[in-house]
């Protein structure tokens, strides 16, 4: 499939097309593009059940170029956080402090996220490179990379949020255990057996 979108575009060096899988990355299966679409998108599962978009977009002369999604998996502790604020994703890209992505899209029923290089700074792919110096050029590599980096942010918020759970669970375990040791019974028996223990 990465072959067909290259072969449409004048821009094919492999920085932009040589796609490598990490670990515990796989490809998803997806339908044949429809032959009158003017989109191809390729989706890849990371370990942990996230899913990754990548949508080329075909519309010469005009652009052509990728979008990046990545669907939540379900099951975070971001969730409710996420419920609260209807998954926001300008409310996303703060949460998250994204600083490489601009977020641009996001669905509440199907926990998606995403962004796109159709912008003036953005590269046409149907264009040649030397014909636009000054254009950032983003394959499906640059787009995969940056939903990895979306991704990460996405589980060092998870990890904030589980420490900061158990940093309130503990909290509340410390106050009920010293509402045990220091409740007026033990201490009238503390007092009757002369035992002071906080001398």
């Amino acid at each position: 499939m990465i072959e067909i979108m290259k072969n449409m575009c004048a821009i094919q060096d492999d920085a932009y097309w040589d796609v490598k899988l990490e670990d515990g990355e796989r490809w998803v299966d997806s339908l044949d593009p429809d032959p009158d679409s003017k989109t191809i998108c390729l989706e890849i599962r990371t370990r942990d059940g996230f899913l990754i978009r990548l949508r080329f977009g075909y519309f010469p002369p005009y652009q052509c170029h990728f979008n990046g999604y990545v669907v939540l998996p379900l099951g975070l502790h971001m969730e409710p956080w996420l419920q609260q604020n209807r998954f926001d994703y300008h409310e996303m890209q703060y949460c998250i402090h994204l600083h490489h992505i601009e977020l641009t899209y996001g669905n509440a029923e199907t926990r998606c996220f995403g962004w796109d290089h159709g912008h003036f700074y953005d590269a046409n792919l149907s264009i040649a490179a030397a014909l636009q110096p000054h254009k950032v050029v983003s394959g499906p590599v640059q787009v995969l990379q940056e939903a990895r980096e979306f991704i990460q942010h996405v589980r060092d918020k998870e990890n904030e949020i589980l420490e900061n759970k158990k940093r309130e669970q503990f909290r509340v375990l410390e106050k009920e255990l010293i509402e045990m040791t220091c409740h007026p019974t033990r201490i009238a028996a503390w007092v009757e057996q002369e035992f002071d223990p906080f001398p």
